[in-house]
């Protein structure tokens, strides 16, 4: 059975000291983030961006709009919120002791070594006083390698009752790969079909109600919206749901999109004859007979507006 666990990434803090706001990628370049997988708001897409700042020594998480606290605890960093009751009082604080708060116009976090960052903004075309003035926390920690751990929203449960995001500790600890469901299916899909114009893996539509409750539900229902473009029959779309354990076995997927879009093209040429049948049918009409169905038709259409005006 597939489980959620958080994204981890490392980078080096020679300087023993992190800089924490909320976007710097400026200084750290990457492809374009455009041509990374599916959608803004997916995990897959989240979790590409996140490794790709992270190799060139940024770590960049998603957040939301939630302006988080930073905290040093000991010798962990963490990113999140305190849990707050209904009169806005703090039920469930975070321990340690708080070093600033991202602002989250991006709706993401940056944290990076603070020699290197400004080593960055020397090499750019940005002032180093004016870029170090703007960040929301300068912190002081050991020298060495930090591992990033996030979890915001899809990412494993945690135990604590605060808003947890991220956590930051230094360790030396070998990451193990992080392959979600979805990976490497679009392209998968697209390398086994023909007449597959594009492919987009989502979270299955009729699931959002349920999924609002557990972010991470989304690892457990998968809708892939598949375009076809046939020469005789044109655009068509299907759209197989799969479960986060399903996406794992690719010939389950395959026979399930192949089943899919047999039903869609069967539709398609159902629909196809049902127009022409209805064409034949108007041609044989006499002036008096096409009047007739016309007005009829014009009447059905300006009740149907009716009612969707509410009468």
């Amino acid at each position: 059975m597939y489980k959620t666990r958080p994204i981890e990434v490392a980078i080096d803090v020679p300087s023993g000291h992190i800089v924490c706001a909320n976007d710097l990628r400026f200084a750290y370049p990457i492809p374009d983030e455009e041509d990374f997988a599916q959608s803004v708001n997916g995990p897959l897409w989240q979790k590409t961006v996140t490794e790709a700042y992270a190799k060139v020594g940024l770590l960049h998480g998603y957040v939301g709009n939630s302006c988080p606290n930073i905290y040093k605890h000991g010798n962990t960093i963490i990113i999140g919120n305190p849990l707050y009751n209904e009169t806005d009082s703090i039920e469930c604080d975070i321990p340690g002791n708080k070093a600033g708060s991202i602002t989250t116009d991006l709706w993401w976090y940056s944290v990076a070594d603070r020699d290197d960052f400004i080593q960055l903004i020397k090499s750019s075309d940005k002032d180093v006083d004016k870029e170090m003035s703007s960040l929301d926390a300068i912190i002081k920690v050991q020298p060495g390698r930090y591992v990033l751990k996030h979890y915001y929203p899809h990412f494993g449960h945690t135990a604590q009752k605060y808003e947890l995001f991220a956590t930051l500790q230094r360790s030396d600890k070998k990451i193990k790969p992080h392959n979600l469901p979805d990976e490497g299916i679009a392209a998968m899909l697209s390398s086994r079909f023909e007449h597959l114009s594009y492919v987009c893996v989502e979270a299955d539509k009729d699931k959002y109600d349920e999924m609002s409750k557990d972010a991470s539900l989304i690892f457990k229902y998968y809708q892939i919206m598949m375009h076809w473009k046939f020469p005789d029959l044109g655009d068509i779309f299907s759209h197989p749901k799969f479960t986060g354990d399903e996406l794992l076995n690719h010939e389950l997927v395959i026979q399930r999109a192949t089943t899919e879009r047999d039903i869609a093209v069967n539709d398609q040429l159902a629909h196809n004859k049902s127009m022409e049948e209805h064409a034949e049918r108007l041609s044989k009409m006499s002036p008096e007979e096409r009047e007739a169905h016309d007005k009829g038709m014009k009447d059905m259409f300006e009740e149907l507006l009716k009612e969707i005006d509410g009468g």
